[in-house]
């Protein structure tokens, strides 16, 4: 029986990149492609940079405004708040470590003035994938560890440049600000991130 190899790193990119090139993605092919990658830490660790007060955005490619592809790096502990996708799709892979999946009703069903309820919660280890849009819902993301770092490879389809953020006790929403990186490319952008997400209390 033949032993099923892993895809490597540049290539499941450039899977990736030919799977979005066009007006649409299908959630079933890019959904398959991250899984047909193990990750390796030896292929991304250079885009893997953290911030000790944040979890960090870090480009990885930019998709000629159709998508774009990025690492957020988590340090122990840290959360996003409870947010939307602008209307685009959201994939994931867990590529170190593991986080915690908090999901909420869609932007649209959120009444103002009341508490939000959380419909599930899911643990995502290494190299699990997920798919989130704004007609399945919204979510928050956390690193409930206390003694690891966890990686997360993010897909967003169409990109964006803001989104909405919530506050669960009230169902209030606000703008997220410019979303910003912590570096591009393996660089560190970190003034532009100051002034956008980091400086962002309700977003990190």
């Amino acid at each position: 029986m033949a032993v099923k190899t892993s895809r490597s790193w540049d290539d499941m990119l450039t899977a990736l990149r030919e799977a979005l090139s066009g007006d649409s993605a299908d959630i079933d092919d890019i959904k398959a492609i991250l899984n047909s990658y193990t990750s390796n830490p030896e292929d991304w660790s250079k885009y893997a940079l953290f911030d000790p007060h944040c979890y960090t955005r870090n480009l990885v490619d930019g998709g000629n405004g159709k998508y774009n592809i990025m690492l957020l790096c988590w340090n122990m502990g840290q959360a996003s708040s409870i947010h939307s996708h602008a209307g685009s799709h959201c994939f994931m892979k867990l590529l170190e470590g593991s986080l915690v999946e908090e999901l909420y009703d869609p932007p649209t069903e959120v009444k103002a003035g009341a508490p939000m309820e959380l419909q599930v919660e899911t643990q995502h280890g290494e190299n699990g994938v997920i798919y989130i849009s704004d007609q399945i819902g919204m979510h928050r993301v956390v690193n409930p560890s206390h003694t690891h770092n966890a990686v997360s490879l993010h897909i967003y389809s169409p990109p964006y440049s803001e989104c909405l953020c919530f506050d669960e006790r009230t169902g209030q929403s606000r703008s997220s600000g410019a979303i910003t990186f912590y570096s591009k490319h393996g660089e560190l952008v970190a003034d532009s991130w100051k002034s956008g997400l980091g400086a962002n209390s309700d977003y990190c």
